[in-house]
């Protein structure tokens, strides 16, 4: 990472070496030390930690598109076959879901922030893939938005039918809508018949990779636990910056979720609306 950062910026020409501004910032994301005592560690400042952090974090985040991709045709196929022989639910290529980060109330508008857990929090949208790696997301909106509305204001909504291929979903929550592209859960009004059970049931299952992966995240990068920053623009920097970083650290990490184990797709109608194609899928995994 530091070599692929001292490409982007001119770490050499700084008072403070490159690597050190990466273990700094490293360290400040990593534990919810305050930057006096960062600085303390490092042997530096409480107002050079702070630049630090927030110049590294902003790096990262210009980055972001080289680490943070929607999958490839083939990286589709290796999802939907792993998906497929661990949990029988077919044709997925993707799960999104909201994660709230919380924060210090903004000076602007703190109500707009202020969420049903009555903390401040920004709304991180998350898709993943089946290593747990982000393949988008969608930074930003306040948290008292609700998921469905967060959704249709993200850019994944505008090009979910040209990333996704068409028999292809991305599998949400019953906060999201059921779309072609997105498979959800049946509401359960208490009569759900045994087939509608069993789609819910390994829906949850397969649906899980998400929340997995925001619990990696904030297990590995402790400081999204609660940001006391000022700014919301720096917010989503710190918490962009966190996913860039979850990402690189999978990505060379062993490699032992992928399978490219055969695995045959299911026939699905172009045509079929997104209730008809979600009632292929519970016949055919009943």
């Amino acid at each position: 990472m530091n070599t692929y950062l001292k490409t982007k910026c001119n770490f050499d020409s700084a008072k403070v070496p490159g690597d050190k501004q990466l273990y700094v910032t490293l360290w400040t994301l990593a534990n919810k030390d305050s930057y006096r005592e960062v600085g303390n560690l490092f042997g530096l400042s409480k107002s050079t930690v702070n630049f630090i952090f927030h110049k590294v974090c902003k790096l990262l985040t210009e980055c972001r598109n080289d680490f943070i991709k929607w999958p490839t045709a083939v990286e589709q196929t290796d999802i939907k076959r792993y998906v497929h022989r661990v949990h029988r639910f077919p044709n997925t290529v993707g799960f999104i879901d909201g994660c709230h980060i919380q924060i210090k109330a903004p000076s602007n508008n703190p109500t707009d922030f202020y969420n049903r857990k009555d903390v401040h929090s920004i709304v991180l949208q998350g898709t993943c893939d089946h290593t747990l790696k982000f393949i988008d997301i969608y930074l930003g909106q306040t948290g008292r938005s609700h998921d469905a509305r967060v959704f249709r204001e993200s850019p994944l909504s505008d090009v979910l039918n040209q990333v996704v291929p068409s028999n292809c979903h991305i599998l949400g929550d019953s906060a999201y809508p059921l779309l072609t592209r997105m498979m959800t859960p049946y509401r359960d009004t208490g009569h759900l018949t045994a087939s509608q059970k069993k789609y819910n049931t390994i829906h949850a299952k397969s649906r899980a990779f998400i929340e997995r992966a925001f619990g990696r995240l904030k297990g590995k990068f402790r400081r999204l636990k609660y940001l006391e920053v000022n700014d919301i623009t720096g917010v989503t920097d710190i918490v962009c910056a966190a996913c860039v970083l979850h990402n690189f650290i999978l990505t060379y990490e062993p490699d032992n979720l992928y399978s490219r184990q055969q695995q045959e797709d299911i026939e699905i109608d172009e045509n079929l609306s997104a209730s008809e194609k979600r009632l292929l899928i519970t016949n055919y995994i009943s």
